[in-house]
Order: C-alpha cells, then structure tokens, then sequence
C-alpha cells in the first residue's frame, strides 16, 4: 500500500467516500447516491487529500482543509441536476459554520467497504504531522458528530482530546446533528491506534 497526495484520476472515487463518511449528514441534502457524488466531484481539489492506493486503486482518502483552501470546497458543488432545488441546497451548505482556526483539520477520513479495520485510516492519519509542519502549522483537529463513540474513541487513542461541542448552524434539522465535537492535538508523532477510524 502506498500513502501519497490524491490522483485527480480518481477524483470519482474519493467523491464516493467522502458521501460514504458523510451520508448521514448530508443525504437530506444530496441523496440519492449518484446524484450527490456527481455534485460533488468537480468540488473536489485533489491538492488538500491524501490517498491510500495499491495497484492504482483507491483504498482510502483523508481530505482536509487549512488556511489556503480545502478538499471539498462546499460553493463549487455541481447542483444543476438538482433543479429549482439547487438554490435551498446552496444556501444549507453555505449554512454550514466555517472556522478561521490555524490548525490542519481533517475533513474527512474514509476508507473503501472491504478494507476497513487493516489500518489504512491510521495511517493516512499518522502521515499528517510532517505535512503539516511543512506548512506552518502546530496542531491537527478533526470533528465528529456526538453519537460516533467509536471513532472518539479510536481518536483518543491516537491523542486527540475533545474540546466543547459546537453549533452545526441553524439548518442543523437538515443535516441530522445540532452538534459537532471537535478533537486537537500537537502536531507530532502519532501512536497506530490500533483499526482504521471509522469511516
């Protein structure tokens, strides 16, 4: 397995697991599947991801975002095939509060079905802390929602500790959680954790 940046080649791919880690949240938005993944594609900038491949196919992704820009940049989703219901869509996902923190957040961390649990999440997480001293930057954050126990768990583990619960905005209803926890921790070496975070 190689841990390398994201291959525009597989842009479709990594636009399915980003809707895979974040469909609960965002199916009253963008379901059905194939409708959400064709919007969100073209928002997908392969320089702010990471990929884990073997033989040219894409296991795993960790896309994140920081003070230059971001791996999906929410008002560049392709909504056309939405109609009319594009401009509501639009505006749910402007909703959605933005942060000027200066550390490396981890937007999302998914791993492809059938591979989940060898490790691969872990390692595209341990391979964070020197990309992101190249950038200035001294400590990582990731969020998750309140009901993932096992992946605060997991993250705990691999030293994050969780701060106070945050507002997901005033459209929450529309995206199935009032809250988001976030996690920090120094920018360092970072323990295996054992199994790959939860996707």
């Amino acid at each position: 397995m190689k841990i390398g940046p994201l291959d525009p080649v597989h842009r479709d791919a990594a636009a399915r697991l980003f809707w895979q880690a974040n469909e609960a949240q965002l199916t009253r938005v963008l379901g059905p599947e194939e409708k959400a993944v064709a919007a969100i594609a073209p928002a997908i900038d392969p320089a702010f991801a990471l990929a884990a491949t073997q033989a040219d196919r894409l296991l795993g992704v960790l896309g994140y975002r920081e003070a230059r820009g971001a791996w999906v940049r929410l008002g560049q989703f392709d909504l056309g095939a939405y109609g009319m219901g594009r401009f509501w869509r639009r505006a749910a996902l402007a909703s959605i509060p933005s942060d000027s923190e200066t550390a490396l957040v981890i937007d999302t961390l998914a791993v492809v079905p059938g591979h989940r649990g060898a490790g691969i999440g872990t390692a595209l997480v341990r391979a964070l802390p020197r990309l992101a001293a190249t950038q200035g930057h001294d400590r990582l954050r990731i969020d998750v929602a309140p009901q993932n126990t096992r992946a605060r768990a997991l993250y705990e583990r691999m030293g994050f500790a969780a701060g106070p619960p945050q507002s997901m905005g005033p459209l929450w209803p529309l995206f199935g959680t009032r809250h988001r926890i976030p996690m920090r921790r120094p920018v360092a070496h970072i323990p295996s954790g054992g199994a790959s975070p939860p996707a």
